[in-house]
């Protein structure tokens, strides 16, 4: 394990770093960059430190909304700026928003602050947006297109590798500190993602677009109307995304009755580091069964484990949920395969920014709905409709799949 490990850092950091080839240099710097980002301490408890400042489950859920809310609002401007100005400008400003938020919930005094800081994280959606794209745009500049699944299923292993880091780290800085001491904390590892945002490079593949916004807007609305079988899968994709990553960030709520809070960033680690592996493996078990074949049964056994692991409500609770994260892992990189096969050239980011739209759209949503049932009867029954409802609505990948599309599988 230790030699798979030490391999993997030298060929896609070390060795992409010291290459002459930028691209390649780009191809590394987004690892580093998105482990940064993505490096997230108090997200196991962030939820906690929401109602310790609300004092209602609604109220805290309301802050989650606000973010995602703001990242609907933001999507197709910043993907519409993206294909204008370039990918680097982007992640920059994406970096700078996400640090700022963490500043303002590092001092945040009550409730209204918290809606501040959630408006300023809404940038930072599409800093994950962006990066898929700039990976696309990189490789495919260097014509390695084809190693795009293989290249972004790296990407979200090491983003949910860092994920895992930060949610131990969390649990211990709790420990040692507090709620507030671990927002704080997390400052450092956005300040690092900002710095390393503008040694970026922009892609050749890339071209600003110099043709006029609402045109260039429009076009991409006609695409993605037009190719039914992106439309529909992207319909799928947002409602199965919406209710479970709401039901998934209320689970601290309901985990911290059954173990404590201190552990709450292990079970994160464990979940996160089973995602990081699988992740990895997307690309492999797609090219045994097919990328509809993945994307379908990893959605419908991810759900079906979080049901088991709400309805058992006591300590295998914890390890059913991350054994369904491995399922997550093998999900999440299929799709980005996927979505990036169905969309044009030309409008790459605004079109993906479609996606991310009611992606963002439906979770926000989600966590009202989600906030809204705890209020009204507990954790527990808020997750088990939410996670129920998911596993009813899979079925709706089964038609995008039949659509007419631009891709063929």
């Amino acid at each position: 394990m230790y030699n798979q490990i030490k391999r993997f850092i030298n060929k896609n950091f070390i060795s992409g770093l010291k290459s002459k080839n930028k691209m390649r240099k780009n191809v590394s710097l987004l690892y580093l960059f998105s482990f940064f980002i993505r490096m997230n301490l108090a997200l196991p408890i962030e939820l906690l430190f929401f109602i310790s400042l609300s004092d209602s489950y609604a109220k805290a859920m309301s802050v989650v909304f606000v973010a995602h809310m703001t990242s609907t609002c933001l999507g197709v401007p910043l993907g519409l700026l993206s294909d204008k100005i370039g990918r680097k400008k982007i992640a920059v400003l994406c970096s700078f928003f996400r640090l700022a938020s963490f500043i303002i919930y590092a001092i945040a005094p009550c409730y209204e602050f918290l809606i501040l800081g959630a408006l300023f994280a809404g940038f930072y959606r599409f800093s994950s947006v962006n990066a898929d794209t700039l990976l696309y745009e990189s490789l495919a500049s260097m014509r390695l297109k084809n190693k795009y699944h293989k290249a972004i299923s790296k990407l979200k292993s090491v983003s949910s590798f860092s994920l895992g880091i930060g949610a131990v780290l969390s649990g211990l800085f709790y420990y040692f500190l507090s709620l507030r001491g671990v927002i704080i904390v997390t400052i450092l590892p956005m300040t690092i993602a900002l710095i390393l945002s503008f040694f970026l490079k922009e892609a050749p593949f890339h071209k600003e677009s110099t043709s006029n916004p609402f045109k260039h807007f429009f076009k991409a609305l006609i695409y993605f109307k037009k190719n039914k079988r992106l439309f529909s899968f992207t319909l799928a994709d947002s409602l199965h995304y919406g209710l479970n990553e709401s039901s998934f960030t209320i689970n601290s709520a309901f985990f911290k009755t059954i173990i404590p809070v201190e552990f709450l960033g292990v079970l994160r680690f464990a979940g996160y580091m089973l995602s990081s592996v699988t992740s990895f493996l997307s690309a492999k078990v797609a090219s045994l069964i097919g990328l509809n074949k993945t994307i379908f049964f990893a959605a419908v056994f991810d759900n079906i484990v979080n049901i088991f692991s709400v309805l058992c409500a006591n300590m295998f609770s914890p390890i059913l949920k991350t054994f369904g994260s491995g399922f997550f892992g093998i999900y999440s990189p299929a799709t980005g395969a996927f979505v990036q096969k169905e969309v044009s050239d030309s409008e790459r980011a605004t079109l993906v920014s479609f996606t991310s739209l009611l992606n963002s759209g439906f979770y926000a949503l989600g966590t009202l709905l989600m906030g809204f049932l705890a209020d009204l009867y507990t954790p527990w029954t808020a997750m088990l409709i939410g996670y129920s409802s998911a596993l009813s609505i899979n079925f709706l990948f089964l038609i995008a799949f039949k659509q007419k599309g631009k891709g063929s599988f």
